[in-house]
């Protein structure tokens, strides 16, 4: 088939208006391959009928309520999409474990990135013609979308610009007052102050439909705006909105069982969004578990997620950085000596505040001083110094001693 033959057969769809799955498929049989779209979230939109002879990576969306792709989740870690994204033409990737490729090229409405088809060579190699015909394919499928009005059921107004954001990614190149502006007419006011809630399925094991659980949340919180983005339900709320309403709520009116809740800090700025998604999500992937407690606090995590970074690079490992003083006291198995590690621990806790450590501990608050005098003693460290007290922080962190609460410690 010629490049005139193909683009007749497409433009014939159009301007006899077929269905957008008709649509589909015609193009997979040109293409004499299934694929998929799937919008910038990774979220499944549409598919081929041929999608049968995907190989098992591409069939994951069979097995799961919320229909994602494990070779497009591998592509993202991978990092393939800045370079789908960033042009027309079609980039290719193969999936690990099985002798199988994948040829992926964005879909868009003008200016505007609404997703990207995902193709399997299951049936046949690519031929070098898939580089000019892969656009065409998404021009057509991205009308054929907006005809069919599945595009608007599938993403708020103002998703690709808060994907944009999250990603950090952002073609626009926009400034602070650019980006405010940009949401407001899309419908949308970012707060002044804001933070990033993300909740995520707790268990593959326990699949969880993110359409109803976003929609949940929407409900609840109709003043928060947000999206699902990738595996994650993630919400931006006013900081006027305190941790422990939102908690209330959470416990109140949400299905809490197999999900999980992480918050970030306060952030004034939408050129932060970014860094405030990577808080909630080390607030789900690092902070310990608290006792009556639902959501995970970045705070709680800060401390680790500085260890998981200074220990990512290949040079040192965790133990090079736990201070030789620490592993002496750890090494002694009296009680006394586990005493003043917690002794430390608490005072570290607190911001070296001994006032508030010793009704951590339930002792006096002299007798946190004659503790911390007895720590000084018995390692030779100086507690007034600001960057022993960082590195011993450091150090409790990788002993999984901090954060600490008192409930550790107590039967």
């Amino acid at each position: 088939m010629t490049d005139s033959d193909f683009k007749a057969k497409l433009f014939d769809m159009i301007i006899c208006g077929k269905s957008l799955q008709y649509v589909i498929d015609a193009s997979a049989d040109l293409l004499g391959n299934p694929f998929v779209f799937a919008n910038r979230s990774l979220q499944l939109v549409c598919k081929s009928s041929s999608c049968s002879q995907f190989p098992k990576a591409f069939s994951w969306f069979e097995n799961h309520k919320d229909e994602y792709l494990q070779v497009a989740m591998e592509a993202d870690e991978a990092g393939y999409f800045n370079s789908i994204y960033a042009g027309d033409a079609p980039v290719y990737g193969t999936i690990s474990g099985i002798p199988a490729h994948w040829a992926a090229a964005r879909v868009r409405l003008k200016n505007q990135i609404i997703g990207n088809i995902l193709v399997s060579d299951s049936q046949r190699p690519f031929p070098e013609e898939y580089q000019e015909l892969l656009p065409l394919i998404c021009q057509t499928i991205a009308f054929a979308l907006q005809q069919s009005g599945k595009y608007n059921y599938r993403m708020q107004n103002y998703e690709a610009l808060l994907i944009e954001l999250l990603e950090k990614n952002s073609v626009y190149r926009l400034d602070e007052a650019s980006i405010r502006e940009n949401f407001k007419l899309l419908g949308q006011d970012l707060p002044p102050e804001m933070r990033i809630l993300i909740v995520r399925p707790a268990s593959p094991r326990h699949p969880v439909n993110l359409a109803i659980l976003d929609a949940q949340l929407r409900s609840q919180f109709p003043l928060s705006l947000g999206i699902i983005y990738k595996n994650d339900c993630v919400r931006i709320f006013s900081d006027k909105l305190s941790l422990e309403v939102i908690e209330e709520r959470l416990l109140k009116y949400m299905h809490t069982e197999y999900t999980v809740y992480g918050i970030s800090r306060k952030i004034i700025s939408a050129l932060s969004i970014h860094d405030a998604y990577l808080q909630a999500d080390a607030a789900i992937r690092l902070s310990r578990a608290v006792p009556g407690r639902l959501l995970y606090s970045f705070d709680d995590a800060a401390g680790p997620y500085l260890l998981e970074q200074a220990t990512a690079a290949d040079n040192m490992s965790a133990d090079g950085i736990i201070m030789p003083e620490i592993q002496t006291l750890l090494s002694k198995k009296e009680d006394i000596f586990l005493d003043r590690i917690q002794d430390l621990a608490a005072y570290l806790s607190c911001g070296r505040n001994v006032t508030r450590a010793a009704e951590l501990r339930g002792i006096h608050k002299n007798s946190m001083y004659y503790r911390l005098d007895r720590i000084m003693e018995l390692t030779h460290l100086d507690l007034a110094d600001d960057n022993t007290c960082i590195q011993l922080t450091l150090s409790l962190l990788l002993t999984g001693l901090l954060p600490f609460y008192p409930t550790d410690y107590t039967s």
